[in-house]
């Protein structure tokens, strides 16, 4: 195993990756990045930050900002015994950032505060940056977590955000950190059925093949999520109906999302698709295909 930070020794008293928890370390691991005796690894750039054993845990010392618009920024080699990072922030807001994609703010009031996330295999350039001042962050560790999806709503993921989990709890979308377009056309240019009527859950894959196989090449929004490679996963597609309902279920804890209407892939009508209102949540299909909406493109896991 390959890392870029000096492992040290943390206590953590969950394994498991969570997000929001508060959470009091008690078991030892060997797998923390800790600040043990005021020593910080020397891959962090610390400026603006001093070490606080004031609120930290027990025997680590923790980073605190003293101004805002601060980062601790560190580069890590992952393999495949690492996949999930977990820390705790303290009294304050932090922006966590993975290769400059921002995945979640993460705050607390004067609690220790849990959160995880997943990452891809490679090297990633990972970033805390203060939003606050005196914001601690501490007990940071990097894990594996393989065997099965335990992860929530939220949480970074196989290329994007959590969006959904299923009744098994290992299985469900995961959505592109932002938006593929601020306005793009359903349609290639020409009102045609493609055969894309699939609304429930799990239809959007196929709407979305069915789509561009009648439209070909082109710029409109399944083609857009079709052609997508994000974060070194390919197999992205527009969402159906019931799957956008759900990015606007869970908007907040996704994230990255505006105002207006995004298109879904359900087709009406050889003129109309479905589309949402992220304003309101409303769903319709009185809108034509040529109209420019947003797109969120969405993978399954």
């Amino acid at each position: 195993m390959s890392l870029a930070l000096a492992a040290g020794c943390g206590k953590n008293d969950d394994p498991s990756p969570s997000g929001g928890e508060e959470n009091q370390p008690s078991v030892e691991s060997l797998d923390f990045v800790s600040f043990s005796d005021g020593k910080i690894p020397n891959t962090w750039k610390t400026t603006a930050w001093v070490i606080d054993n004031t609120v930290g845990f027990d025997d680590i010392y923790s980073l605190k900002s003293t101004t805002s618009g601060v980062a601790v920024i560190t580069n890590k080699t992952c393999n495949s015994s690492i996949n999930f990072i977990e820390f705790y922030v303290r009294s304050g807001f932090v922006n966590f950032i993975i290769d400059s994609v921002q995945i979640k703010e993460c705050s607390s009031t004067n609690k220790w505060t849990k959160y995880g996330f997943f990452l891809n295999a490679g090297l990633h350039a990972i970033k805390w940056e203060s939003i606050s001042p005196n914001v601690n962050i501490d007990a940071i560790r990097f894990s594996k977590n393989d065997e099965n999806f335990n992860g929530s709503v939220g949480d970074s993921y196989q290329g994007g955000i959590v969006a959904y989990i299923d009744e098994t709890g290992k299985h469900g979308l995961i959505a592109a950190s932002v938006d593929q377009s601020a306005g793009i056309q359903w349609y290639n240019g020409s009102s045609i059925m493609t055969g894309a009527f699939g609304t429930a859950l799990g239809t959007g894959k196929s709407n979305t093949t069915r789509i561009v196989q009648a439209q070909g090449e082109g710029g409109y929004a399944a083609k857009l999520c079709d052609d997508l490679v994000l974060n070194g996963y390919s197999d992205w597609f527009l969402p159906s109906k019931d799957e956008l309902n759900i990015l606007y279920q869970n908007r907040n804890a996704i994230g990255g999302f505006s105002s207006g209407y995004y298109w879904s892939s359900s087709e009406g009508s050889s003129s109309y698709a479905w589309h949402q209102n992220f304003d309101d949540g409303i769903q319709n299909i009185i809108y034509l295909k040529s109209y420019a909406y947003r797109v969120r493109a969405v993978r399954a896991f």
